[in-house]
């Protein structure tokens, strides 16, 4: 069960929904083909491809919440591509089936901000078996919590551990 609240009232947002074998081309710097996996729901505040929160039809949900501590990676591997922080949450939606394929993914594509001094968020990722992971981005690399590690899945607008201390 993945709960979320959101607190500003002043924009509803959109739900939206996306049919399976659709072909797509994310372009952020680089063309990385995204073959489309899964359909799904998403929560936009702005449109099509740019969630803020979604669950494909396999169970996997990524939310997207602010936080203040983030700092992205500003090079990448060789073999890593990269989309932008919101197209991130999209990506997963479309090709992981678990947390597990997310966490992998993070070699390949790795999410990095257009504005760094606005787009600082960390992620919240179930799926359908009951596994969570919190992924954050602090001194710019990727810290995930993960199996023992997050036992405890809750998260808010402050980085996991500080998230963890505020329920001891």
């Amino acid at each position: 069960l993945a709960v979320q609240s959101r607190m500003d009232d002043e924009s509803l947002g959109k739900l939206l929904n996306e049919e399976r074998k659709i072909f797509k081309v994310i372009t952020t710097g680089m063309n990385m083909a995204n073959g489309k996996q899964a359909s799904f729901v998403s929560l936009t505040q702005f449109g099509r491809e740019i969630p803020f929160a979604g669950m494909n039809e396999v169970g996997l949900t990524v939310d997207l919440l602010q936080l203040v501590e983030a700092e992205f990676p500003t090079a990448l591997d060789e073999e890593a591509n990269s989309v932008n922080v919101v197209q991130w949450v999209q990506y997963q939606l479309d090709t992981a089936a678990s947390v597990d394929d997310v966490i992998e993914s993070l070699k390949r594509v790795v999410p990095m901000p257009m504005m760094a001094s606005t787009e600082r968020v960390h992620y919240f990722v179930t799926d359908a078996q009951g596994d969570c992971a919190v992924i954050e981005f602090l001194n710019g690399r990727a810290v995930v919590q993960h199996g023992t590690a997050a036992t405890q899945c809750a998260l808010a607008n402050s980085t996991w551990a500080d998230s963890q201390a505020s329920l001891a």
